[in-house]
């Protein structure tokens, strides 16, 4: 059976690269979610079918610029956390709910990691360290 994992990117860009180098590399299937409101969508089927990882930028949208998101409003914790860091959200949630927890993550950004207080991997062209973050999580779950 394939590698699942779940990719949340917002750049375009970035996600084409890094889901076909993932693919190329470990043959893994990967969904693709782009904005922190899909995400927070997500978190039911993520409870039903977990990933077997999960890669996170930590600078993501909250959602698309669309009207839809103009009716909704943006929620009290994004505007008081603020929009460069709603990768740590997303874990948050994981984190705070007993079904996901334990599910392993890596985060993955263009940010100043430095920053964080966490540890996190550069992004860069070169796809192998984060292949070999993703192995290395797995490795120790097991």
């Amino acid at each position: 059976m394939a590698l699942r994992l779940l990719l949340v990117e917002d750049d375009h860009l970035d996600s084409e690269w890094i889901i076909n180098g993932l693919k190329a590399e470990l043959g893994a299937d990967i969904e693709l979610v782009t904005c922190e409101r899909d995400f927070v969508k997500r978190l039911e089927a993520i409870v039903a079918s977990p990933p077997d990882l999960v890669v996170f930028d930590v600078m993501l949208r909250w959602a698309p610029p669309s009207e839809e998101v103009e009716r909704e409003g943006i929620p009290a914790d994004v505007l008081e956390g603020g929009f460069f860091t709603a990768g740590l959200r997303c874990v948050q949630r994981l984190q705070n709910c007993e079904e996901t927890k334990e599910l392993p993550y890596v985060f993955y950004t263009g940010l100043n990691t430095n920053t964080l207080g966490r540890v996190v991997l550069t992004k860069s062209e070169d796809i192998r360290p984060l292949v070999a973050a993703i192995r290395s999580k797995l490795e120790h779950r097991e």
